[in-house]
């Protein structure tokens, strides 16, 4: 089997235990200034990153307050978080190290801002396992439901599509690497509810921990 030189990983829900933050972030904001909560509200904003979301909870929600206003209190509750609550999934160090070790290329590539990212990274003292370090999709200039994403971030690690595996936890986000044409892995997170669908369209499936991952077969 053809082993791979590069792997580009999602943070939230899939290295990071962190996606509850993310799912009840707006309606934890709307909900303390008293606004109703839409049952679909978390799904529909779980494809956008935060300078979106916070647009569309002014627009929506008719909100008085500028977005940059609104951005900061939405940032300062995640700094918290990250810098003080953000653990691992079970077995996360154990697999980068191995990565490491055989000298994959890797780079973190997250709809999360990027200076969040290196304070759990930080937390972690894992910063130093990404040999390319840190990617948001506000820096490289897409947000994950467009193909383009994943090819740029390919580019960026200077390897061809069918050389790097992908890693998410999201269907969203996998689904249009996979329909991007690259190898996929998925770790499979509680706040994600399409289980079967994400098993079919999975090249390898990671129930519970990253010890289950076989790193001398696919790297």
């Amino acid at each position: 089997m053809k082993k791979f030189k590069a792997a580009i990983f999602d943070m939230d829900g899939t290295l990071l235990d962190s996606m509850y933050i993310w799912r009840h972030l707006a309606p934890a904001y709307l909900e303390r200034n008293n606004i109703a909560v839409p049952d679909d509200l978390v799904d529909e904003m779980t494809i956008m990153g935060i300078r979106r979301a916070v647009d569309f909870l002014i627009e929506n929600f008719k909100l008085s307050i500028t977005p940059d206003a609104l951005l900061q209190e939405l940032l300062d509750i995640l700094a918290d978080y990250y810098r003080y609550n953000a653990v691992f999934k079970p077995g996360t160090e154990a697999f980068l190290q191995a990565l490491k070790e055989r000298g994959i290329a890797t780079v973190v590539f997250s709809a999360t801002p990027q200076h969040l990212i290196k304070m759990a990274l930080e937390r972690q003292n894992a910063v130093d396992y990404f040999s390319h370090g840190l990617l948001s999709c506000e820096s490289v200039g897409f947000t994950k439901n467009k193909p383009e994403a994943f090819m740029a971030v390919a580019r960026y690690l200077n390897v061809e599509k069918e050389e790097v595996m992908v890693f998410e936890d999201a269907w969203y986000a996998a689904s249009t690497a996979k329909a991007g044409g690259f190898p996929l892995c998925v770790m499979a997170d509680e706040q994600e509810h399409r289980i079967g669908e994400m098993r079919e369209l999975a090249d390898i499936y990671i129930e519970k921990s990253w010890d289950e991952f076989p790193v001398d077969r696919w790297f």
